[in-house]
C-alpha cells in the first residue's frame, strides 16, 4: 500500500469555489491524476451541474462488503448513495 492509500482510503475530496473560470476542474483533474498514479481509484464529477455522479463500481462499505452505486445531490445540498 502506497503512502497516498493508507493516509486517503475511504476519504472524498471536494474541490470549491465561488467563482466561474478560477480552475476548479484543472485542480481537480490534477488531484485525480496523481492520485490514480499512486494506484488510488480516483473520479471527477460536476455534481452541481449534473446532480448525480458516474457508476461508482467497487466502493467498500462499514460492514467490509463491496457494492456499486452513484452518488446524488440532494435537495438540501447533503449526498447519498443510490
Amino acid at each position: 500500500m502506497s503512502a497516498v492509500e493508507g493516509s486517503h482510503a475511504g476519504r472524498v475530496f471536494f474541490v470549491s469555489g465561488i467563482d466561474t473560470d478560477v480552475g476548479k476542474t484543472v485542480a481537480a483533474g490534477l488531484i485525480a491524476r496523481h492520485l490514480a498514479s499512486a494506484g488510488v481509484d480516483a473520479i471527477t464529477v460536476k455534481m452541481v451541474q449534473t446532480g448525480k455522479s458516474n457508476l461508482i463500481k467497487g466502493m467498500t462499505g462499514k460492514s467490509g462488503k463491496k457494492f456499486d452505486a452513484y452518488l446524488v445531490l440532494k435537495p438540501d445540498g447533503t449526498v447519498e448513495f443510490q
